[in-house]
């Protein structure tokens, strides 16, 4: 039976890819001497790493898109013994079908931030 476990791995990938757009937004958005620039978000874990880099957007990305892959590969491993678990017994179709969905939508969630950042970082490019 499918832990608890994939699902809080698939919510700290999607915070972590939210994490990173907000920074990769930030620094797209900065205007040079802005007084009204919202104070930077303190990265977490492997994004000090990326922050540290500077204003290059161009690690903020490669993480973001890594983020996003990691919860596709995930979102399938998940289902995937999810629905294995329904036909073992252990876990009824409806708990499997909300399992499912909520780390699917972590995964478009995570996906589309990647999108959005890509599409924002090549209108300033």
């Amino acid at each position: 039976m499918p832990s608890g476990s994939e699902e809080a791995r698939a919510a700290e990938s999607c915070a972590e890819a939210m994490r990173n757009a907000v920074s990769m937004a930030g620094e797209v958005g900065a205007l040079p001497d802005d007084p009204y620039q919202a104070a930077p978000v303190e990265p977490l874990g492997e994004e000090k790493e990326v922050a540290a880099h500077g204003a290059s957007t161009g690690p903020a990305m490669v993480h973001l898109e890594r983020c996003a892959t990691a919860l596709a590969e995930l979102q399938r491993a998940h289902r995937t013994m999810t629905f294995r678990s329904v036909a073992a017994g252990t876990v009824s179709a409806d708990e499997a079908i909300a399992r499912v969905d909520r780390v699917r939508r972590l995964e478009a969630l995570a996906r589309h931030a990647w999108r959005s950042a890509a599409h924002l970082v090549d209108g300033v490019g």
